[in-house]
């Protein structure tokens, strides 16, 4: 531990995202770290004042408007580190998705912006959104990391003709990360198996499962080790998002050897790399599904290079990454 009189308070929004979650490990292991998860009340609002009393930094993952609304009683010499990583910043035209549609919101989510005292977009292409919306004091791209256990890396393994996406259902999100694109695709693959994975938090599994075809295959999300097994024994991981400032799942199922397809517009080709095809939103969804049964049909997941995906997101890099701007804010 770098200095156990630095005080963090990690301010999110309860949910079981493992990203935040490793966050949260990497930055206890060098600081005296403090959780606050955030709710629209005052007893929450009062608990992370008095919280403040005791706090050098504020490191919040995304640009959320509950910090905002508090800045003006945060005192400056309290550092705002802020992961800019999603809606917060995002801008997507098609679906409206990003607080800069909304006029109140996009006005405090500017506000923190420009308090925060490091701003960090998860990709070059969040940061492009970020920068299009503010000029923050400091900003910093810092990709997010990917931890597997040595099991999910097995070079060589044969895989069956089974096509795999993971993702919450949900309604928006749902529509957001291509799921209905995904049963469309299936339609015109009759002979392949298609897999979604996730946790069902508002009944939108039900409305999936009642319009997909029989090849489509839908699968509780237990753990990540489950998660895990579900990839190794997919060929390809199919994600044609409409938006995604980074892509996690997808920087996963690589890391787990599968074929990438992913839609252009987004994050994923810069999280993809050299790995897999890219696919333009102009493109039928036919001619999608004659390049994944080619790719299965060639076994091009064989050609994957899982190492690298490890190693551009690897825990070790971000850990030393987040700490090191960290310690800048800290020497201002």
């Amino acid at each position: 531990m770098k200095d156990s009189k630095t005080r963090l308070c990690f301010l999110s929004k309860s949910s079981p995202q493992h990203y935040k979650l490793l966050d949260r490990a990497l930055l206890a292991e060098e600081y005296s770290v403090s959780n606050h998860s955030y709710k629209y009340s005052i007893l929450n609002v009062l608990i992370f004042l008095k919280k403040l009393r005791s706090t050098d930094v504020v490191f919040s993952w995304f640009a959320n408007s509950w910090l905002a609304l508090l800045v003006p009683f945060i005192p400056r010499k309290i550092k705002i580190v802020v992961v800019a990583g999603g809606y917060d910043v995002a801008n997507c035209v098609e679906l409206k998705h990003g607080a800069r549609f909304k006029l109140i919101l996009g006005w405090l989510t500017r506000i923190l912006l420009r308090r925060a005292d490091a701003v960090l977009p998860v990709s070059d292409f969040n940061r492009m959104e970020l920068l299009s919306m503010v000029t923050p004091r400091f900003e910093r791209r810092v990709y997010n990391a990917i931890d597997l256990p040595e099991f999910s890396l097995i070079p060589g393994l044969r895989r069956r003709n089974r096509i795999i996406t993971v993702g919450i259902f949900q309604e928006f999100i749902s529509k957001c990360k291509g799921h209905y694109r995904l049963l469309e695709i299936a339609e015109f693959m009759p002979n392949y198996e298609f897999v979604i994975m996730g946790r069902d938090v508002d009944g939108t599994r039900a409305v999936l499962e009642a319009i997909a075809p029989v090849n489509v295959c839908f699968v509780d999300y237990i753990d990540r080790n489950d998660m895990i097994c579900e990839l190794l024994k997919s060929g390809v991981y199919l994600q044609l998002s409409y938006y995604e400032s980074f892509g996690v799942s997808v920087a996963e199922a690589i890391a787990c050897g599968c074929y990438p397809v992913v839609s252009k517009g987004t994050a994923l080709p810069e999280v993809c790399g050299t790995n897999g095809v890219v696919v333009d939103g102009s493109v039928a969804l036919s001619d999608v599904a004659s390049l994944i049964s080619s790719a299965l049909d060639q076994e091009l997941y064989l050609e994957i290079d899982a190492g690298s995906v490890r190693r551009r997101f690897s825990v070790d890099q971000r850990k030393r990454e987040i700490v090191n701007v960290v310690d800048l804010v800290l020497s201002k």
